[in-house]
């Protein structure tokens, strides 16, 4: 499987973070149109890499609140059984906890009971009103773009490819192709000390 930044257009493929902080505010904004489940199943998309499948198919006992970890089966694997686990923000699984409270007996049913046309329209719902379009508008786009976030913040490769499920190292390094302001982060932290900006590559001059 070749994985792909940009489309034969050119156009990007995966979401920003400027994008991405639209879109959360657009959900957390518009509680009118989104409930708080649709609003904590887009906010796993973006918080955990995961796939639609994947995140429609978690339950409270895939969250350790403790460490902070979401576990994921990997929807890709043929062989059953496979899960990777993911660290997630706090406010993240906060929300979760107080959105699906722990009922007896319910420790491992789905999260979010709707079939895969409802998860798709509420995520394309809340892109529009967030004001993303074009290919990167979609559920891969997310993934692709926390890939790309992931590799901004320095997260070791490896970390990275076992957080998103990839069967080789390959197919994680084409996130090291960002371009436009994503290329523009590493291209200042080449020239500074210790990568924090602007003010430690005047120091050195």
């Amino acid at each position: 499987m070749v994985l792909r930044l940009h489309d034969p257009q050119g156009r990007r493929l995966y979401v920003t973070g400027d994008e991405r902080e639209r879109l959360l505010e657009a959900v957390r904004e518009h509680s009118h149109r989104f409930s708080a489940g649709r609003r904590t199943f887009i906010e796993t998309l973006v918080f955990t890499g995961c796939r639609p499948s994947e995140a429609l198919g978690l339950s409270r006992s895939n969250f350790d609140f403790k460490s902070r970890l979401v576990t994921i089966p990997c929807a890709k694997k043929r062989r059953p059984g496979i899960i990777r686990a993911v660290p997630a923000p706090r406010e993240y699984l906060d929300r979760i906890n107080l959105v699906h409270p722990a009922k007896r007996d319910q420790n491992r049913r789905r999260l979010w009971p709707f079939c895969r046309t409802t998860a798709h329209n509420a995520l394309k719902a809340a892109m529009t009103i967030a004001g993303i379009q074009g290919p990167q508008a979609s559920a891969k786009g997310l993934r692709h773009g926390f890939a790309v976030q992931a590799v901004l913040a320095r997260v070791p490769l490896p970390l990275l490819s076992r957080w998103l499920g990839h069967a080789n190292l390959e197919m994680t390094s084409i996130y090291l192709q960002v371009t436009g302001g994503e290329e523009i982060t590493f291209a200042d932290r080449m020239w500074t000390a210790d990568g924090s900006g602007e003010g430690a590559r005047e120091q050195r001059l």
